[in-house]
C-alpha cells in the first residue's frame, strides 16, 4: 500500500491541478489570472483545456492506483519524534487537489467514481499528532466543497454517499484518539531527551546561564502534569464524544489554560500544548457537523444539532430567494450572526453563501 501511495506522489507531480496554476498567474485570461474552478460555477474553458492537455497514460496509471488503494488507514510511521524524520504530507495535498478538480469536471455518469476516489483519499491519512490531524480536517473540509457542488447528481446516482460520509465522520474520531496518543508519546520522548529537544527546537544558545540550567528541571517538573492531562484527553476521545462533547471539552480546556502560569515549571509544558487543543477539538467538531449535515440531507432526515449553540438548536438554514442553499453553525462565540462568514461557519449544500461571479468571458 505504501509503495502505491509513493508512486501516486510521484505521478501527481506531472498532474498539476488547474487552480494552483491559475492562482499563481501561470494560466491567464486577458492578462489576468484565469478564473478558478469552483463548485456551483460554470467550468472555465481554461480548466477544461488544462486537464485535456495532461498526459493520458499518467492519468490512467494515477486513477488505477487510486482504485487499488484499500480502505485501511495508511500507517507510514508508528510514532513521531522531534529528532527523527516524520512523514511528509505535501504529496497527499497535491493528490487531493487534483482529484477534487476531477470531481467538479466529471460528467454526470462519472461523478460517482471520482467522488469515491476522493473520499478514499481523505480517509487513508494516518494522524499521529495534532498538527497532522489539523491537516486531515482541512483536507476533508476542502474535499466536501466539490462534493457539495455535485450534490444534485450524487443524490440521484450514489446510493452509498450518506454512509460514506458517516464513515468518514467516525474515522475522524479514530484519528483524534490516535493524535492524542501520539502527542503523549512525543511529550514523553521530549521530556526524556531534553538536550536533543533543545537542539531540535533550535535552542542552541540560551539567553543566560540560568535559562540553560533551568531547561532540564523545567522539563522534569512539567512532565507529570502534562502527561496526566494528555491521558485525560485520550480517555475523553475513547468515550465516543459527539461534536457537542468536543466543543464542551474545548471550552473547559481553554478556561483551564487561562489559569496556568508560564513562569511556574510544573505548568509551562502544559501551557505550550493546551493552546492548540481547543482549536483541534473545535475544528474536528465543525468538520463532523458538516459531514453529518450532508449525510442527513442525502438521507432526508433531521439535520444535526449545532454543537456550538448553547440553546441546542439544529444547524440553521440559509436560503436565497426562498431556495435552500446550505446551513451554518453559530460557531465558537455561540451567537447567531445570520451566517456571517467572519463569525459563523457556512456549510454549502446547493449553493454558495455569497452570489457567485461568472467564470465565463
Amino acid at each position: 500500500m505504501i509503495a502505491r501511495y509513493e508512486r501516486l506522489k510521484q505521478l501527481v507531480k506531472s498532474l498539476p491541478d488547474y487552480n494552483s496554476l491559475a492562482n499563481t498567474g501561470k494560466i491567464t485570461r486577458d492578462g489576468k489570472n484565469a478564473p478558478l474552478l469552483q463548485a456551483y460555477l460554470s467550468i472555465p474553458q481554461e480548466a477544461s483545456d488544462h486537464h485535456a492537455g495532461l498526459d493520458p497514460a499518467t492519468i490512467a496509471e494515477f486513477l488505477l492506483l487510486l482504485d487499488q488503494l484499500p480502505d485501511d488507514i495508511l500507517v507510514q510511521q508508528e510514532h513521531r519524534t522531534l529528532t527523527g524524520p516524520n512523514p511528509e504530507i505535501s504529496g497527499l495535498r497535491q493528490i487531493v487537489r487534483y482529484q477534487q478538480e476531477l470531481v467538479l469536471l466529471a460528467a454526470p455518469e462519472e461523478v460517482v467514481r471520482e467522488t469515491e476516489r476522493l473520499l478514499r483519499l481523505v480517509e487513508i491519512l494516518d494522524c499521529r499528532i495534532l498538527s497532522e490531524l489539523l491537516v486531515q480536517v482541512s483536507l476533508v473540509e476542502i474535499s466536501l466543497s466539490p462534493i457539495a457542488g455535485r450534490l444534485h447528481d450524487l443524490q440521484k446516482r450514489m446510493a452509498t454517499l450518506a454512509d460514506r460520509l458517516d464513515r468518514l465522520s467516525q474515522r475522524l474520531e479514530v484519528h483524534l484518539t490516535n493524535a492524542f496518543i501520539g502527542e503523549f508519546v512525543l511529550a514523553n520522548h521530549t521530556c526524556e531527551n531534553p538536550a536533543a529537544t533543545r537542539q531540535a527546537m533550535g535552542l542552541f544558545a540560551p539567553d543566560s546561564l540560568w535559562d540553560d540550567l533551568m531547561w532540564g528541571p523545567q522539563m522534569r517538573a512539567g512532565r507529570g502534569p502534562l502527561l496526566s492531562r494528555e491521558m485525560a484527553w485520550i480517555q475523553m476521545t475513547r468515550l465516543h464524544p459527539t461534536p457537542a462533547d468536543l466543543v464542551s471539552n474545548a471550552r473547559r480546556i481553554s478556561r483551564e489554560s487561562q489559569d496556568l502560569r508560564r513562569w511556574i515549571p510544573t505548568e509551562t509544558l502544559s501551557l505550550q500544548l493546551m493552546g492548540v487543543v481547543p482549536t483541534v477539538l473545535n475544528m474536528t467538531a465543525k468538520c463532523q457537523l458538516r459531514l453529518q449535515l450532508m449525510a442527513a440531507e442525502v438521507h432526508g432526515t433531521t439535520w444535526p444539532i449545532d454543537a456550538f449553540d448553547p440553546s441546542g438548536k439544529p444547524l440553521r438554514r440559509f436560503e436565497r430567494d426562498g431556495v435552500l442553499m446550505g446551513a451554518y453553525t453559530v460557531y465558537e462565540d455561540g451567537f447567531d450572526n445570520g451566517g456571517d462568514k467572519k463569525k459563523d461557519r457556512y456549510f454549502p449544500l446547493y449553493g454558495p453563501l455569497e452570489l457567485p461571479v461568472s467564470t465565463t468571458p
